[in-house]
């Protein structure tokens, strides 16, 4: 297990853990008695990250030690994926992908994983940093090579293997063409919804039309079932205006281009009519649908018409797509952000609506509009410039109608965090939302004095900002010299479509030392539990016990039974000293126990407890918590889980 990182930053984090009967179940009492037993003055504890994987640790793979780091991920669960780096020889890195979860890293794949679908001597010789993407399942969607002229797209679902979707030389499920995924797209994002499918743009060779209809967007949906195109270059566009699709289809796959349907939000040239045209379209394999193309009406009084849209195009699983637009044929060109689902279109905010400030006042006016990002709670983030005030723009946060600020230029944080500088130029370039209304920001500020420096800042759904690390801070007897956090506006080529925040509002990211040492860190802390086995097989099998949490004062701590026996009587015995014996077809390490709780399971013969962990604990302290549960199919009529040894930091 790897030691955390101490840093002036508070994690914040969201358990909910429930009784069978629905209600908040505590574990207070236990915690409160493993402190009377070992319980010795101790220094309060300090707010912690987590290394997850610092240059010149092994890799996992045994290949030899991390060079350097892509942009990480954050998934639901707290793991981090991050691709990784290994020197090999002079002239090149042997690379890969990583996982890290509650203190354990393994390898999702790297350039000595077997090529699926392969012939058993072929192995990948490249897998990129900048083309891969995690759902929050933890299922993994990647290009990689094969040789000097092959590759593929390909998936990892959790817990399984490898699995070629897509490969160079395969046909187009239509017939005409041939992929080429290595020569066109190869290196390019891909994305992948809650369902684990993976959407990417694809070249084809050997087509019909030629450079007419060479390019497609493709969704795998894997399990052995034919790729579906979705469009492709010289398809008619839609809406009875004439035309075909054209220029570069697709484009890119930022974080919500795809819904958990697999219907693919994407925004593309129109060719065959007057120059200057292009649409926001969505399919699914069927027909197009059109969201709005140029000459459509915008929903702007004065008969305004869409001459023009953004990059991005975002959609939410019942459909809405939300983009960036703009219109003329009222006193002057304008912009805004809108949203529309094959109908009537609206907006959410146009040019010259007053532009908010973070106090609730007003500061000029809207003038143009950035990048987007949005949650599932239907909440939508935007850069936008502003005129006519004293600060040029900043980040503005959509929620129901009503626009609020997140951050401006010039605006001042608490404490001594400083002022945020001229947010739209480079010094603000990366910013999440995440599922649950938090917002990660990666700025320069200036401090009241000294030199001017960029954060890593995290504002709560109330408004809250906290400071996760920052360039020149203190850190592990270093000081941090970069920092890199996968956001909408990331610098770093294929880091847009990696969020690096999830939905409890962990964050993921890379730092570099002064040393010039490079690691990745995470505000979800590395969980102090440790699986030690002895369960023996009831009516659901092995009941299964996982211990989560730090352990650090005032995080959340919980325990968590499943395939036990259902609606059966567990009794949680507490050890601070094991003495292992064998019984009831496994092994006791709760044992000489100091205490016992009584959690009846639920229907499906689950235990969820947690509490908040209290302060005034010494590190080292090692306890084991096992489970006894009632099990009549079984001939003792009990049955044990595993045990958990937990270990204070």
């Amino acid at each position: 297990m790897r030691r955390p990182l101490r840093s002036s930053a508070t994690p914040e984090h969201r358990t909910v853990s429930t009784r069978p009967d629905g209600k908040p179940f505590r574990i207070s009492a236990l915690a409160l008695l493993l402190g009377a037993v070992v319980a010795s003055p101790s220094p309060s504890a300090a707010a912690q990250l987590a290394i997850v994987a610092r240059e010149g640790d092994p890799s996992p793979d045994g290949i030899g030690t991390y060079k350097n780091f892509g942009v990480p991920v954050m998934t639901a669960d707290g793991s981090v994926a991050f691709p990784y780096f290994v020197p090999r020889g002079f002239q090149d890195d042997f690379t890969g992908i990583a996982r890290w979860k509650a203190g354990d890293a393994e390898v999702l794949v790297n350039e000595a994983t077997p090529v699926p679908a392969g012939s058993p001597s072929e192995v990948f010789t490249t897998v990129p940093d900048v083309s891969f993407a995690l759902n929050a399942q933890g299922d993994l969607a990647y290009n990689a090579a094969v040789d000097a002229f092959q590759a593929g797209v390909l998936r990892k679902p959790d817990g399984a293997a490898n699995e070629m979707l897509g490969r160079d030389g395969w046909t187009e499920p239509g017939g005409d063409g041939t992929f080429a995924i290595r020569s066109g797209i190869f290196g390019s994002p891909v994305t992948i919804n809650a369902s684990g499918s993976v959407a990417t743009s694809v070249h084809l060779d050997g087509t019909s039309g030629g450079t007419a209809d060479d390019e497609c967007i493709v969704r795998f949906d894997g399990g052995g079932a034919s790729p579906t195109v979705i469009v492709r270059r010289g398809d008619p566009a839609p809406g009875g205006l004439g035309g075909t699709l054209y220029g570069q289809i697709g484009g890119g796959f930022p974080d919500g281009t795809m819904n958990a349907s697999g219907r693919v939000a994407f925004s593309c040239l129109i060719a065959g009519i007057a120059s200057g045209h292009e649409g926001v379209f969505v399919g699914d394999g069927g027909p197009i649908t059109r969201i709005a193309r140029v000459g459509d009406a915008a929903p702007v009084t004065g008969g305004a018409v869409f001459n023009g849209f953004g990059s991005s195009a975002l959609i939410d699983d019942a459909g809405l797509v939300v983009f960036t637009g703009s219109y003329t044929g009222v006193p002057h060109d304008d912009e805004g952000v809108f949203a529309g689902s094959g109908g009537a279109v609206s907006a959410l905010v146009l040019q010259g609506q007053p532009a908010p400030t973070a106090s609730g006042g007003v500061d000029g006016a809207f003038a143009v509009f950035g990048s987007l990002a949005r949650n599932s709670l239907g909440q939508v983030a935007f850069t936008a410039l502003a005129t006519g005030g004293t600060s040029n723009g900043g980040l503005f946060l959509w929620d129901g109608g009503t626009v609020t600020c997140i951050a401006r230029s010039g605006q001042t944080l608490p404490g001594a965090l400083g002022t945020f500088i001229d947010v739209l130029n480079p010094n603000f370039t990366d910013f999440a939302l995440g599922a649950s209304g938090d917002v990660i920001v990666r700025s320069r500020v200036s401090p009241a004095s000294g030199t001017d420096y960029t954060v890593l800042l995290r504002r709560s759904p109330a408004g809250a900002w906290t400071e996760i690390v920052r360039e020149g801070g203190a850190l592990e007897g270093s000081t941090v010299t970069g920092l890199k956090f996968g956001g909408v506006l990331a610098s770093q080529s294929g880091a847009r479509d990696r969020l690096g925040v999830n939905a409890a509002g962990d964050v993921a990211f890379w730092l570099q030392l002064a040393d010039a040492t490079r690691l990745i860190a995470t505000t979800a802390p590395a969980s102090a539990f440790v699986d030690v086995g002895g369960g023996s097989p009831g009516v659901n099998g092995v009941p299964t016990l996982t211990g989560s949490g730090s352990l650090q004062s005032g995080t959340t701590a919980g325990i968590d039974l499943v395939a036990g026996p259902p609606s059966a009587p567990a009794l949680a015995w507490l050890s601070v000293a094991s003495t292992p014996f064998a019984a009831l077809g496994g092994t006791v390490h709760a044992t000489p126990f100091v205490n016992q709780f009584l959690f009846p399971t639920d229907v499906a013969g689950a235990v969820s407890v947690s509490t908040t962990w209290p302060a005034g604990l010494p590190s080292g302290v090692d306890f084991w918590i096992q489970f006894i549960c009632q099990d009549v199919t079984v001939p003792a009529g009990l049955t044990l889980s595993n045990a958990v040894r937990g270990t204070t930091p």
